[in-house]
C-alpha cells in the first residue's frame, strides 16, 4: 500500500452521481479526483453506503440479508457494502452497485445519489467451510485441483457454500 493511499484508509470520500446503467450493470461514475485521492491502482478496493436523499432505506432487507452478506463478504461491520472501483478505458471510472445496494437504499435507474466510500482495507478472503476444509486436508489430489483454480473461481465456490441455509446441504 502506497503512503498516499494509506493516509486515506480511516477517511472517507463523499460524491454524488445518477445511477446509469450498462446492459443490466448499474453504476455511477465515480469522479476522476475521487479516484486519485483514494489510489493509485487501477482496480481500488472500496467500502460504499449510498443515501438516496429522496428515499427512505429499506433496513428490513438488509436485516433480512446481513448474516449472508458477511458470509459472503458482501457487507462489514457497520453496514458498508464492499466492492471495487472499474476502471474504464476512455470513460470515467465506475462503481457497480449491485441488488442488495440499491434496494436496501431505495434507489433505481436514473435516481441521484449520495455516495460515502472509504478505502477497503481490510482481508477479501472469505471462510472456508470446516467440511470442506476437511476434505481438502485429506485428499492431495482435491487440494492441488482447489488451489490450481484462479482466486475468482474459488471465491464464487465459497460464495456459494458460504450461503447455503443448512449443513446437510452443505455436507453433500
Amino acid at each position: 500500500m502506497n503512503q498516499d493511499r494509506q493516509l486515506y484508509t480511516d477517511s472517507h470520500e463523499e460524491f454524488s452521481s445518477k445511477l446509469k446503467i450498462s446492459g443490466v450493470n448499474p453504476y455511477v461514475d465515480v469522479p476522476d479526483q475521487v479516484v486519485e485521492r483514494l489510489g493509485d491502482r487501477k482496480r481500488i478496493p472500496v467500502l460504499v453506503k449510498l443515501i438516496n436523499p429522496l428515499a427512505k432505506g429499506n433496513s428490513s432487507i438488509l436485516e433480512r440479508d446481513a448474516e449472508h452478506l458477511k458470509a459472503i463478504g458482501r457487507l462489514t461491520d457497520g453496514n458498508w457494502f464492499r466492492t471495487t472501483f472499474v476502471p474504464m478505458r476512455s470513460e470515467p471510472t465506475r462503481l457497480y452497485l449491485d441488488k442488495w445496494m440499491r434496494e436496501t437504499s431505495n434507489v433505481s435507474i436514473g435516481d441521484s445519489v449520495q455516495i460515502i466510500l472509504k478505502i477497503d482495507s481490510g482481508s477479501r478472503e472469505l471462510e472456508i467451510p470446516l467440511v470442506l476444509s476437511k476434505a481438502l486436508a485429506e485428499n492431495d489430489q482435491a487440494a492441488n485441483a482447489w488451489m490450481a483454480l484462479s482466486f475468482s473461481r474459488r471465491r464464487e465456490i465459497l460464495t456459494y457454500l458460504n450461503l447455503l441455509k443448512t449443513q446437510k446441504a452443505l455436507e453433500r
